[in-house]
């Protein structure tokens, strides 16, 4: 079983949790080749029910969740080699130092937004989930991401960042960027996010959806 899919099952079973607030680990699981098949079908034109990115619901109990949020998951990431500094203190090559540096800026970091002018990972996956999205009737994007040995966080775009708050209220801690993207820890996250109000709100987006 690869890493991926290791952090997929513990990102469902986290989920579960906090949307049953600790009755039940099995309400989300992974979708059929996470969302491929759903991706496949979408090329000729067909929707495929609860098949859209990495997460789906197991019981109807998770729909309205599914319903709203289109899920991808990513984890690792962290190509950063160890240094070893007896090494690096003995050698009086400029190179061996300009290497090492580079080697250590390698992988995902938040400050990848700030200092690259290129498109980066982070910024690469929500434009790939912002395509997927149109083809569902999902409303926003979480991306839940896990450097090595980091914290895992969410990714979303801010307009439904901005959204959350009106509803939610305001939320210490969180990342802007571009200003497109917003980060926030999934621990928090889950602590801002009331499941019952988050609830009847989608279910409020649906009715006037079907209105129009």
């Amino acid at each position: 079983m690869g890493k991926g899919q290791d952090f997929e099952r513990t990102i469902c079973k986290e989920l579960s949790l906090w949307y049953s607030q600790g009755e039940r680990e099995d309400v989300f699981w992974r979708t059929a080749g996470s969302g491929a098949r759903a991706t496949t079908r979408a090329k000729i034109g067909k929707i495929t029910a609860n098949s859209a990115g990495d997460i789906g619901y197991l019981d109807s109990f998770g729909k309205p969740f599914c319903d709203y949020f289109m899920i991808e998951v990513k984890s690792g990431y962290t190509k950063r080699k160890r240094i070893n500094y007896k090494k690096l203190a003995e050698s009086t090559e400029k190179k061996d130092l300009q290497k090492t540096l580079k080697n250590r800026t390698k992988g995902i970091d938040v400050l990848d937004f700030l200092d690259c002018n290129g498109k980066v990972v982070l910024e690469d996956w929500a434009i790939k989930a912002k395509q997927q999205i149109t083809d569902t009737t999902k409303k926003c994007i979480l991306i839940i991401f896990q450097r090595d040995g980091k914290k895992p966080c969410v990714l979303m775009e801010y307009s439904n960042f901005a959204d959350f708050t009106s509803i939610f209220g305001g939320v210490v801690g969180f990342l802007l960027i571009n200003p497109k993207y917003v980060i926030i820890t999934l621990e928090r996250f889950k602590e801002w996010i009331d499941v019952d109000l988050l609830n009847q709100y989608v279910l409020c987006v649906r009715k006037l959806k079907l209105k129009q």
